[in-house]
């Protein structure tokens, strides 16, 4: 039995068909006046979440669904690991003085939990390393070729 090239990738499809996930993201709403941070909205089984992405390496453009599902999960996890709320607008260079913002990040907790409990915990798949340096997984999955 052949084994995947892509067991990362295979295992983030898996959970995207398990549970009949689309990614819509717009190209007109954003939470920040940079248009830095694109409204999606995350639909997993029949429940529907409205997100904004940090996508610093403009993948969205590309348009792949699979590739849509890890830059939100991706988002999910970078707002699980920081929990300071001026650090978190710092990174993705968005004003913290902003009550949209502010007032977003806010329910992001809620959002945060009530999918981790439709796909239990939240994972990417994809390793930060392999992301950030179009590597590996990363490279395959951008390119759509796994």
């Amino acid at each position: 039995m052949e084994t995947s090239k892509f067991p990362n990738i295979e295992a983030l499809n898996k959970l995207y068909i398990k549970h009949h996930v689309s990614v819509a993201i717009s190209k007109t709403d954003f939470l920040d006046h940079e248009q830095l941070m694109p409204k999606t909205i995350l639909q997993i089984d029949d429940k529907k979440f409205e997100l904004y992405l940090d996508d610093e390496f403009n993948n969205i453009k590309l348009d792949y669904p699979l590739l849509n599902f890890c830059i939100v999960l991706r988002e999910l996890e970078d707002f699980q690991f920081s929990n300071n709320y001026e650090i978190w607008c710092k990174e993705r260079n968005i004003d913290s003085s902003d009550l949209k913002i502010k007032s977003y990040y806010h329910r992001l907790d809620n959002i945060y939990h009530e999918i981790e409990k439709l796909l239990g915990s939240i994972n990417s798949y994809i390793s930060s390393f392999d992301f950030e340096f179009d590597m590996g997984e990363a490279y395959a999955l951008r390119n759509n070729n796994w």
